[in-house]
């Protein structure tokens, strides 16, 4: 079974980055267009991994982040990466990892091929 990818952004734009970064990987991508949608789709979906923005509509990326790592068991690993053009990562890195439960904090604009790399890790080092 391949391993499957939610990303929420509000923005198309990134919406289309991510996915275009990530298009060789062999990984089902499922995309939301806000936090509700996004945990929808994650209930729905089950992925590995959720690249969330930070600031999106109806539900803000940092409860989404910290409604997901809650919601799930504990012997179920699912990692969570938060990108954000907003938040600088020097002031809120450790507070987004440490209270919201993410995995890893990426600032906007990233580069398609280190966001590869990181996610290619993580697929990499999963248990399932």
């Amino acid at each position: 079974m391949s391993k499957k990818i939610l990303v929420v952004d509000d923005q198309k734009r990134y919406r289309d980055e991510v996915t275009i970064a990530l298009k060789s990987l062999q990984v089902k991508i499922i995309l939301a267009e806000d936090g509700l949608d996004g945990l929808v789709k994650f209930r729905k979906e089950k992925p590995d991994i959720v690249i969330i923005d930070a600031m999106l509509p109806k539900l803000h990326g940092f409860q989404l982040c910290k409604t997901i790592k809650s919601s799930i068991s504990k012997d179920k690993k699912v990692v969570i990466f938060i990108i954000t053009g907003i938040f600088p990562k020097e002031d809120y890195e450790s507070d987004v990892i440490a209270k919201y439960g993410a995995d890893e904090f990426i600032t906007k604009p990233f580069s398609r091929p280190m966001l590869k790399e990181k996610v290619e890790f993580y697929l990499n080092n999963m248990d399932h």
